[in-house]
C-alpha cells in the first residue's frame, strides 16, 4: 500500500504511485482575487500530467471491473462488491438526472471520500464510454424501475456481475434467477460525447488542518483532475458563497456515512434542509461501513492521506483530532484514552506507537480520536443553526454520536443530557413535527425513489402487494441466517435483482385452511426470528419482548381481515411491516372559559427508547388477537392506574394517524429502519368527573402533570414530545378546533399527512 507523505512532494507529474503534498491547486476562479477572504490556498507544484482525466478514469474503470469479477470467499470483500455496485447505480442515475456541470464534488482527503471519488470516476466512465466489458460487469447501465406485484412503489436495481456464471450473491435458492439485462441510460451516441478535463469540486477547509491533509488534497486532486475551490468558511456559509458563483451546480456528492454523527436517517438522495443553501446532496456511500472503506482501499491499492498509518481514523483539525486510543500499540504507553479525551496536543502523543487505521474494525470505534465536535454533514440538522452567543464564547461542549447497523453494537451518544439540549435548540413549527414523525418521502419526492431503493421489499404469500421493507444490510445478514438454518431454509425466497425477500409456503403446504396456513407462517417468523436473536447481530433484538405483532395481507370477499402471520415484536421494524397501536389523550375543559388541559406523562429516563420524552396520556401496542378498545383499556390501568369501567364509560374512538417513520436513534436499536404505523386514537373527557387523579401504576411512566394547552404547544416546539406522541396532539388540537386554516399556514397538509396512505397491505 502506498504511504503519501509530505516528503514525497511530486514536482513535475502526478501519478498514483506518489501521490503525496506539492501539487498545483488554483482555487481562484474567474479571475478572483487572491485576497477574496473566504478562499485558502494550498500547496502549488508543477500541475503538468501525462494523463488526462479519461486516462486516469479508464484506468480505475478496468482495475474496478477486475475486481467485481473476482471469485472471493472472503466476506467483507463481497460485502464491498455489492456495496460496489449499489454505488455506481446511484451514481449512473445522478447522472442521469444531472448533466456533469450540474454536478460538483464535495473532497476533503479523507477515506471515505476518497473512495466515493474512486467510483465517481468509474462510473462517469461507464456513462460516457459504455462498453461491452463494462455492461457484463453491472457498470454503466442506469438504475432500473420497475413495480412491485402489488403496484404501489416503484423501487430500482442494480446489476449484479456476472461473468459465465452466477454471482453467490445474486440469488439465493435452489431455483437460480438470472439477472436482468439492462441498457445504458446513457445517450446513445457516448463515443462522440466529449470527455471533461476536470470535475467542478470543493474543499471545506477545518479551521486548523493538519499539513499531511493539505498536502494530500492538493497532489490527490491534481492527480483525479479536480477543479477544486477551497474555502475556510463554516461549512454552510462556504456552500452559499460557492452555489452564489457557480449557479449551474445542482447536486453535490458528499461522502457521507449512516455512522457519522446524523448519517442515521439520510438516503442516497437528499436536499438540504430548510435554511441552508439549497441543493441535493448525492451519498453513494451512505451504507458503507468503516472495515469496507479500508477494504476497497487497500484491495485496489488506492494511495490514501498519512495520518491513517499513523493511527488517525477520522481525520478533524489538529485541535481536536488524535491517533485512536484503540489502536495504541503498548498499552502500557503514558498516552491513554481518557487523556486524548482531555484534549492532548499532537506533540504529546507522538511518544506513544499506534497500529494503522485500516486495522481497526468497529464502526463504533471509529470516532474515538475526537476530543471536539466534528462537522456535521452539509444541511443535515439545525445543530448548524447554533452559534456561540457572542465570539469570544465557549463552543458547546464536546460530543460524539455513534449510530451503528446491524452488525455491531449501538453505541448513540456519550453526553446525552448534551445531545437532548441540542436537538431541542430550534423551535420546531407543527410541520416540522409531522416532518419528524412522517418522515419518509412522499412519490411525488425527488428522494421517493432513491429512498424506497435502498430497501428489500418484503412478501408473505399469497398476499400479492408487499407487506414490509427491510434495509439492504439486513437483508443480507438475514440471508446469511435463513440458508445456514435447514428447519426453514426452504421457506423463503430472495431475488437480489428485484430486491425482493419472499416467505412462502411449499406445496402441500400452500393448500392448507387460512386459520393453519397463518400458523404455520407464524411458526417459521418465530424460528427465524430466534435465530436472528441467537445471532447477536441486531441491537434490537436485545429488548425481546415475547410478545407478537400480526401481520395482515389484503381483504377477503366479506371484507374481513387477513392475518397472514404473526412476529415478534421486538423483530417487527427489521422486517419493516405495519404495526399498529393504540393513543389515548385524556383531557378536561372548564365551564368558565373553555380551556383544555391534558394530562401528561413523561417517559422514565431507564426507557431503552426515547427516555425521558413526553408522551400520550396512555399509548400501547397491539399485540395479535387484541381488539384496539381492548388495548386502550388495558394500558390505560398498566400505565395510568385508571380504573376499566371509567374508561369504558367515558373513552371514545375518534379516528386512526398514519405515517411512514424512519427510527433514529432516540428509538434505540439500529437506525434507518423504516417503521410504518397505524395508530388507533382515542379522547377520555374528563370534565366534571370527579376524583380522577393519573398516577403511574409501572416503571414505564416517571410521573403526570395536567398541562395547559400553550403550556404543552411550547414542549412540542423545544422537541420535547416523542415523535409520534407530538402528532397525535396535532390531531388532537385539529379536531378540538385549537388548530384552524386562520391560525396555522401549514393546516391542509398537516391535516392530509395526519392519515397516509402507507401503500402496504394493512388491516
Amino acid at each position: 500500500m502506498q504511504q503519501c507523505t509530505p516528503l514525497e512532494a511530486q514536482t513535475t507529474q502526478t501519478s498514483p504511485d506518489n501521490i503525496a503534498g506539492g501539487s498545483t491547486i488554483n482555487p481562484m476562479q474567474n479571475g478572483e482575487s487572491e485576497a477574496h477572504h473566504s478562499h485558502v490556498n494550498l500547496p502549488s507544484t508543477d500541475r503538468t500530467q501525462e494523463h488526462s482525466l479519461e486516462d486516469v478514469c479508464r484506468e480505475l474503470h478496468t482495475k474496478v471491473i477486475r475486481f467485481l469479477r473476482e471469485e472471493t470467499e472472503d466476506r467483507v470483500l463481497k460485502d464491498v462488491q455489492e456495496q460496489t455496485r449499489i454505488a455506481l447505480g446511484v451514481i449512473q442515475e445522478a447522472l442521469v438526472k444531472y448533466s456533469i456541470e450540474q454536478l460538483c464534488f464535495s473532497y476533503n482527503g479523507g477515506k471515505d471520500c476518497l473512495v466515493l471519488l474512486i467510483v465517481y470516476l468509474v462510473g462517469l466512465y461507464a456513462h460516457l464510454r459504455p462498453t461491452a466489458e463494462a455492461t457484463s460487469a453491472g457498470v454503466g447501465s442506469a438504475p432500473h424501475t420497475t413495480a412491485t406485484n402489488g403496484g404501489h412503489m416503484e423501487s430500482l436495481d442494480y446489476q449484479n456481475t456476472t461473468e459465465q456464471h452466477t454471482s453467490p450473491a445474486t440469488t439465493s435458492k435452489a431455483s437460480s434467477t438470472s439477472p436482468s439485462t439492462y441498457s445504458s441510460a446513457s445517450p446513445k451516441n457516448t463515443s462522440s460525447l466529449v470527455f471533461p478535463t476536470q470535475l467542478t469540486s470543493i474543499y471545506i477547509q477545518t479551521p486548523h488542518p493538519f499539513p499531511e491533509v493539505t498536502s494530500f488534497v492538493a497532489s490527490s486532486s491534481a492527480y483525479y483532475h479536480l477543479d477544486l475551490v477551497a474555502s475556510s468558511l463554516p461549512m454552510k456559509e462556504a456552500f452559499t458563497e460557492y452555489l452564489n458563483e457557480h449557479k449551474e451546480v445542482k447536486a453535490i456528492f458528499v461522502g457521507t456515512r449512516r455512522t457519522d454523527p446524523h448519517g442515521g436517517s439520510l438516503t442516497f438522495f437528499d436536499e438540504t434542509d430548510r435554511g441552508w443553501p439549497k441543493f441535493m446532496r448525492i451519498h453513494p456511500v451512505i451504507d458503507w461501513h468503516y472495515r469496507e472503506i479500508w477494504a476497497f482501499t487497500r484491495h485496489l491499492d488506492i494511495p490514501y492521506c498519512s495520518l491513517y498509518d499513523m493511527g488517525y481514523t477520522s481525520l478533524g483539525g489538529t485541535n481536536d483530532t488524535h491517533p485512536n486510543p484503540k489502536l495504541v500499540v503498548d498499552a502500557g504507553a503514558s498516552t491513554s484514552a481518557e487523556a486524548l479525551q482531555t484534549g492532548l496536543g499532537r506533540a504529546e502523543t507522538e511518544a506513544t506507537k499506534y497500529r494503522p487505521a485500516y486495522e481497526l474494525v468497529e464502526d463504533d470505534e471509529e470516532r474515538l480520536g475526537h476530543s471536539a465536535t466534528s462537522s456535521l454533514t452539509p444541511g443535515t440538522s439545525n445543530l448548524h443553526n447554533l452559534k456561540p452567543r457572542n465570539e469570544s464564547a465557549t463552543v458547546v461542549p464536546a460530543f460524539s454520536l455513534f449510530q451503528v447497523r446491524f452488525r455491531v453494537v449501538h453505541l448513540n451518544f456519550l453526553y446525552p443530557p448534551l445531545f437532548h439540549f441540542l436537538r431541542m435548540a430550534k423551535h420546531k413549527s407543527n410541520i416540522d413535527l409531522i416532518n419528524e414523525c412522517d418522515n419518509f418521502p412522499y412519490p411525488s419526492s425527488p428522494t421517493y425513489r432513491s429512498t424506497l431503493s435502498s430497501f428489500y421489499t418484503f412478501y408473505i404469500t399469497p398476499c400479492p402487494h408487499p407487506v414490509g421493507y427491510i434495509l439492504p444490510q439486513h437483508a443480507l445478514s438475514l440471508e446469511e441466517i435463513i440458508f445456514t438454518s435447514p428447519s426453514f431454509s426452504d421457506k423463503y425466497t430472495f431475488d437480489h435483482n428485484a430486491r425482493t425477500l419472499t416467505l412462502e409456503l411449499p406445496y402441500p403446504s400452500s393448500d392448507l385452511p387460512p386459520i393453519e396456513a397463518e400458523a404455520v407462517r407464524s411458526d417459521i417468523m418465530a424460528q427465524t426470528a430466534r435465530a436472528m436473536q441467537e445471532s447477536g447481530k441486531w441491537e434490537v433484538l436485545k429488548g425481546w419482548r415475547d410478545e407478537l405483532y400480526p401481520i395482515y395481507g389484503e381483504g377477503n370477499r366479506q371484507g374481513g381481515r387477513t392475518l397472514l402471520c404473526s412476529v415478534e415484536r421486538a423483530a417487527s421494524a427489521i422486517f419493516g411491516i405495519v404495526t399498529f397501536g393504540c393513543h389515548m389523550t385524556a383531557h378536561t375543559t372548564s365551564k368558565e372559559d373553555g380551556a383544555i388541559k391534558i394530562w401528561v406523562p413523561r417517559r422514565a429516563k431507564t426507557k431503552s427508547t426515547y427516555p425521558g420524552m413526553l408522551d400520550n396520556t396512555v399509548a400501547g401496542g397491539i399485540a395479535t388477537g387484541e381488539q384496539p378498545f381492548e388495548c386502550v383499556v388495558r394500558e390505560a390501568a398498566e400505565e395510568a392506574s385508571l380504573s376499566e369501567d371509567l374508561v369504558r364509560k367515558h373513552v371514545k374512538a375518534v379516528g386512526t394517524v398514519t405515517y411512514l417513520h424512519i427510527r433514529d436513534e432516540r428509538a434505540g436499536g439500529e437506525t434507518g429502519l423504516l417503521q410504518p404505523e397505524c395508530q388507533f386514537i382515542y379522547d377520555l373527557d374528563l370534565t366534571g368527573v370527579e376524583d380522577v387523579e393519573l398516577k403511574p401504576s409501572d416503571d414505564e411512566v416517571e410521573s403526570f402533570e395536567l398541562m395547559r394547552v400553550d403550556e404543552i404547544r411550547g414542549a412540542m416546539g423545544r422537541g420535547e414530545f416523542k415523535p409520534n406522541c407530538a402528532v397525535v396532539l396535532l390531531d388532537f388540537f385539529v379536531r378540538h378546533g385549537v388548530l384552524t386554516f386562520e391560525t396555522e399556514r401549514h393546516y391542509m397538509a398537516i391535516c392530509s399527512r395526519l392519515h397516509r396512505d402507507l401503500t402496504l397491505a394493512t388491516a
